[in-house]
């Protein structure tokens, strides 16, 4: 999503806010390089952190480059998030933010008071529909507003077959 609007030219700061596993290749860096979770504890700037894809409307803020972190949630709800995300819309047309499964991390929940809107991503002959339908609950808990589901992955021709198999949550760490 954030790459199909910076190609029809708005300006996207993508946020990787999954700190326990970056997501994406555009986000990953060495262990040294500035990150999320650097800004947010005010070591530096996001000026210093973000990633440009030259060329592009493209931008990036990685997420750390470890697994150590243990205090997520505390710095995605932090006054220092909310800080970040002000000063980013000044400066973005769109701001996308991945983080880590609603099930079974705190870390998505917190941030749905902080972002204008949720879209919760699942993934076709992956994601089991009643942890979907758990998942949105949880989320229809906060104050934050949910705007829809997105289900990635859909093959027609194994739908046809109706044989699929399901999971949730970190499994697609493996």
């Amino acid at each position: 999503m954030a790459h199909y609007a910076a190609k029809a030219g708005e300006r996207v700061l993508f946020i990787d806010a999954d700190m326990r596993r970056q997501l994406t290749s555009e986000t990953q860096g060495d262990s040294s390089e500035k990150n999320l979770a650097d800004v947010l504890t005010g070591k530096v700037t996001i000026a210093d952190a973000v990633k440009h894809k030259e060329g592009s409307n493209f931008y990036a803020l990685p997420a750390p480059n470890h697994r150590e972190l243990w205090e997520t949630a505390e710095l995605l709800s932090s006054q220092a998030m909310k800080t970040l995300l002000e000063g980013a819309r000044k400066s973005f047309d769109l701001i996308v933010i991945d983080s880590p499964p609603v099930i079974p991390l705190i870390d998505s929940r917190v941030l749905s008071h902080v972002v204008d809107g949720t879209i919760l991503v699942a993934s076709w002959n992956h994601t089991d529909g009643g942890l979907v339908e758990q998942a949105k609950e949880l989320l229809d808990q906060t104050p934050g507003k949910t705007l829809g589901v997105v289900l990635n992955n859909f093959d027609v021709s194994k739908a046809r077959l109706n044989k699929h198999q399901a999971s949730y949550g970190y499994g697609y760490y493996k």
